[in-house]
């Protein structure tokens, strides 16, 4: 019984410290952000270096002393506090928030980098607490693919090394998104021809983004190789400069080289996203080929690949419209403005709506508080299939009269009733379309004619067609009652049978 106990004891031991490891690293992580917040948030500037001081003694020992090497990344964590505390000194509410965002991002890089080290040593239980950290930063809940997958490789610890890679590109994605993200965000806040123009929030967006870019820079030099890693990082400084100096075209620019050499980053966070957000992010991509070729002055190419745009969106718009009313609108806006008149500005507007829908989809973002119109507006789209049926079923009615009341046999009135019949299909077509669009059935969602070319050049054709039959019963009717029109040849009138002779006929 007593050696029982004792192996017990013994095996409590050594289970117990790797939970507490864990969360102890959580712990340490909130510890120094919420001490560099603190010191954003106050006012008296020798209070706020203090919290500043507190948050690089946390760094110290809770981090760079467990980290071994890497002294440039942790020269630059110190750089960011010194300037930090020196902006404090000189009640610098923005050179805090500044200095703070690169030392705390810069400190999630060195996270990063431990985590990736402990992988790569197909030790997954060390690598763990780092995973959390990571996981708390970007706001990764339990049912997202990448803890999921952190909690497999801790199953099988044989598999560390093989499946930590997927892992590693995963976060190495969602790190080069938060890059991308804070441009974005950067880039609407800077926009001088915008009501809600914040050049202070723009500079510290745009620090954001530098620093994201210094937290995946090691994984960066491995995926992008050394000169484009550095090319990025060279631009990033441009952004970031230009910001500062309330240029916003240099910004604008330098931000869209940026993503575009981020985006084979971008694409490694497929490992976690939804299909949502993958169909965002081809969405994306194609919107940021169209601001391209809007400032390359193709203005017409930009068209197309915006109509694209619309299409794709529109096989996916019953889903953003589920999880955020209020963005949903804000793209068919969007949207509704660039098709007519393609502007690089509202393009970069659409993308960071697309991308805060993504976020919203992967738990990262809040939902937007919905208007009273977003409300109405989303409600008759939920309900658009059943009106589109009615009206189907309503267009069918006239028909069915007009048989009724005279015949088929009629040269005149058949084609007059194939035409309105033919101008009934492509209704009943989109309710169809609309009905996959909302179920999500693929099958479907072809015979809308706004989420499909083919279903477009269908409807294009059935109406020419629809037109034709109308003009040859109404010519018809003219040459019967004598009527002089443009396209109608004069014909010796003739008696038009009455609905009782045709019945007659038709009985006999």
């Amino acid at each position: 019984m007593k050696r029982m106990l004792v192996s017990v004891i013994i095996i409590l031991l050594l289970v117990a410290p790797l939970p507490a490891f864990a969360t102890d690293k959580v712990s340490d992580w909130e510890d120094f952000t919420g001490s560099l917040e603190e010191a954003r948030s106050l006012e008296d500037s020798e209070k706020a270096a203090t919290a500043i001081t507190n948050a690089r003694n946390i760094f110290e020992k809770a981090f760079a002393k467990q980290i071994k090497g890497f002294d440039s990344t942790k020269l630059q964590i110190h750089q960011g506090l010194n300037d930090a505390v020196q902006a404090a000194t000189n009640s610098d509410d923005q050179g805090i928030a500044i200095g703070a965002e690169l030392a705390e991002k810069t400190t999630l890089g060195l996270v990063f980098s431990a985590f990736q080290i402990h992988i790569e040593a197909g030790n997954a239980a060390q690598a763990q607490p780092w995973f959390d950290v990571m996981a708390k930063k970007l706001k990764l809940d339990s049912n997202h693919d990448l803890v999921k997958q952190m909690d497999r490789i801790n199953r099988n610890p044989q598999v560390t090394k093989k499946k930590g890679a997927k892992v590693i590109d995963g976060l190495t994605g969602k790190l080069a998104g938060k890059v991308a993200e804070e441009v974005d965000e950067a880039l609407v806040a800077a926009d001088p021809t915008s009501a809600e123009q914040d050049l202070a929030d723009a500079k510290i967006k745009a620090a954001e983004g530098v620093a994201y870019f210094r937290a995946m820079r090691s994984q960066a030099d491995q995926k992008l190789g050394l000169e484009e890693a550095a090319l990025v990082a060279g631009l990033l400084d441009q952004f970031f400069n230009a910001s500062v100096d309330e240029n916003y075209d240099a910004a604008l620019s330098a931000g869209t080289l940026i993503k575009q050499n981020l985006e084979v980053l971008e694409t490694s966070k497929n490992l976690s996203e939804s299909q949502l957000g993958k169909e965002i992010d081809n969405i994306n991509k194609g919107l940021a080929n169209a601001a391209n070729q809007v400032e390359a002055g193709n203005v017409d190419d930009a068209k197309k690949t915006i109509d694209e745009g619309w299409s794709n969106f529109v096989k996916i718009e019953a889903q953003i419209r589920k999880i955020d009313a209020p963005r949903y609108v804000a793209i068919e806006n969007i949207f509704a403005q660039i098709q007519g008149k393609p502007e690089k500005k509202n393009i970069m507007k659409l993308r960071q709506t697309f991308t805060e829908v993504a976020g919203v989809d992967s738990g990262e973002r809040e939902v937007s508080a919905a208007s009273t119109t977003a409300e109405i507006f989303t409600n008759f789209e939920r309900i658009q299939p059943i009106l589109l049926a009615l009206l189907s079923l309503i267009g069918i009615y006239p028909i069915y009269l007009i048989y009724k009341a005279f015949g088929w046999t009629h040269k005149a009135w058949r084609n007059i009733g194939i035409f309105m019949l033919l101008l009934v299909v492509p209704v009943f077509m989109e309710t169809l379309g609309r009905l996959g669009v909302e179920l999500q059935i693929p099958a479907l969602q072809v015979l809308s004619f706004t989420a499909n070319e083919f279903a477009k050049m269908a409807w294009v054709l059935l109406v020419l067609i629809a037109f034709l039959f109308a003009i040859s019963g109404l010519r018809s009717f003219c040459q019967q009652f004598g009527v002089k029109a443009v396209g109608v040849r004069a014909l010796p009138e003739e008696p038009f049978p009455a609905p009782e002779e045709i019945e007659e006929k038709t009985s006999v």
